[in-house]
């Protein structure tokens, strides 16, 4: 696949707290959807490791995977779908 190409799909890959302080991408279902292909991305899976007092909190990655970015129309928001 390359960009501008039309496809259909049927997942969405939605960003979860698995708990407190892990962060993942997981695939949700939707109904069969004809998109267009518009990027390429790599999202990252991982945890957050929380400092305290006036330190940034971290952001440690424990895999990566490989996802489309896709939009329906021009009217409406883009979304991640698995790499196929």
């Amino acid at each position: 696949m390359k960009l501008g190409d039309k496809c259909i799909v049927n997942n969405k890959l939605v960003r979860y707290c698995i708990e407190p302080d892990k962060r993942e991408w997981v695939p949700k279902e939707i109904t069969f959807k004809a998109v267009i292909i518009i990027g390429v991305r790599t999202l990252r899976n991982g945890i957050v490791l929380y400092q305290y007092g006036d330190e940034q909190n971290l952001f440690e990655v424990t895999s990566t995977i490989k996802a489309y970015l896709v939009v329906e129309d021009l009217n409406k928001k883009p979304f991640y779908t698995t790499y196929f």
